[in-house]
Parts: C-alpha cells; sequence; structure tokens
C-alpha cells in the first residue's frame, strides 16, 4: 500500500518515528549492546524522517 502525501499528513511520521524507533531498540540497540537512551533513539528516528520528507518532496 502506498500513502500518497504522506509528509503532510500529522499522524504517518508520528507511526513511521515510532516504528523507526522500535526497531533500532530491537534491531541496533539490543543485539549489539549499544549504549543509546530513549531520548537519543527518538533524536535518531525523528532525523530519519525529516532526512526522508526532504528526499521525497
Amino acid at each position: 500500500m502506498k500513502i500518497v502525501d504522506w509528509q503532510t499528513k500529522v499522524d504517518v511520521p508520528k507511526k513511521m518515528i515510532f516504528k523507526i524507533g522500535d526497531y533500532l531498540i530491537d534491531e541496533v540497540r539490543d543485539k549489539y549492546a549499544l549504549d543509546l537512551s530513549f531520548k537519543e533513539i527518538d533524536s535518531i528516528a525523528e532525523q530519519i524522517v525529516d532526512i526522508a520528507k526532504i528526499r521525497y518532496k
């Protein structure tokens, strides 16, 4: 399923940040025993979505 104009919708980027954060916790932080706080993970996830918004304008 493809979502059109996802950048302008409020709920889609929030869901993306949540899912990216979960992935970073499960597959990166825990798997490689990295010392990342939830605040750092949220920041990384937000930056990823911000980059995606710029790239897919």
